[in-house]
């Protein structure tokens, strides 16, 4: 019988888990497969322009996971639910974690107590229960100088803090009418509703009102709770000094701020 030597033993001691590593990584090949568990589960529950929607998030530990079916909503009676189904990524992924999210529309809801379920293949991953009432819907608020009624309004090009004036060289527009940014709150547009779901209006010393044409609605960078808004200030306001500036949001009427217009140096053309 032929022995090997001791230094081809101790060779085989060190190759034979790597052989061994080698064919059963071979054997294993990287796909994706349907997974229920190892990430967690958060829906939020919002209610604008009287539609509500829940936002689905899923936090997973790395970037190998997926979202191939986020899933229908089906509704009995008060409680709503949905299927998605998540695939794993089996071979090698960035340790960082993601957010998958997908927001589903639940239309408008009469008043009442409601359920919605997030299911993984079947499986409850999350219930949250959520209320709609029947409370006046909050009136929108102008951001204003802390302790005055003065408002926070900025050139919308040069970010110039008011006084302004109605004319400006610096800006995108061929009227070179003056755009001014404000800030408000507690101000959502519904699914399917546009700028025109906004009014403004301004009021001189005389307690006359001039329309504003509110250009642009958006959400403030990393600030979701906060809106701007971008209007135009009419040709009627050129001599106005200061004006008192509202919103109107479906009805309900915000806080008065004060603006002041400044001459324009050539006067209105």
């Amino acid at each position: 019988m032929i022995r090997p030597s001791p230094s081809c033993r101790l060779l085989m001691f060190f190759l034979l888990p790597l052989l061994l590593c080698g064919a059963s990584g071979t054997a294993i090949a990287e796909t994706w497969e349907p997974v229920s568990t190892g990430f967690s589960t958060e829906i939020l529950i919002s209610t604008s322009g009287g539609n509500t929607s829940a936002e689905v998030r899923l936090t997973c530990p790395n970037s190998g996971y997926r979202l191939t079916d986020w899933g229908e909503v089906a509704r009995n009676d008060n409680q709503f639910s949905v299927d998605a189904k998540v695939e794993r990524w089996t071979g090698v992924s960035l340790q960082v974690i993601t957010t998958l999210k997908h927001t589903y529309a639940l239309g408008a809801l009469a008043p009442g107590t409601y359920s919605f379920t997030v299911k993984i293949y079947g499986s409850v991953a999350k219930t949250e229960q959520f209320s709609i009432s029947t409370a006046a819907p909050a009136a929108p608020k102008l951001l204003t100088e802390e302790n005055t009624a003065r408002a926070i309004a900025l050139e919308s090009v040069t970010l110039i803090r008011e006084p302004c004036s109605l004319i400006s060289t610096h800006n995108f527009s061929p009227d070179q009418r003056t755009r001014l940014m404000l800030f408000a709150t507690d101000v959502e547009l519904g699914q399917g509703e546009d700028v025109s779901t906004v009014t403004a209006q301004a009021e001189d010393s005389q307690q006359t009102t001039y329309p504003l044409t509110v250009e642009y609605i958006g959400r403030v960078p990393n600030l979701d709770w906060l809106k701007q808004l971008v209007i135009k200030l009419p040709v009627e306001v050129e001599s106005a000094g200061d004006i008192w500036v509202t919103i109107n949001v479906r009805g309900v009427v915000s806080n008065r701020v004060l603006i002041s217009i400044k001459p324009s140096e050539s006067g209105y053309p």
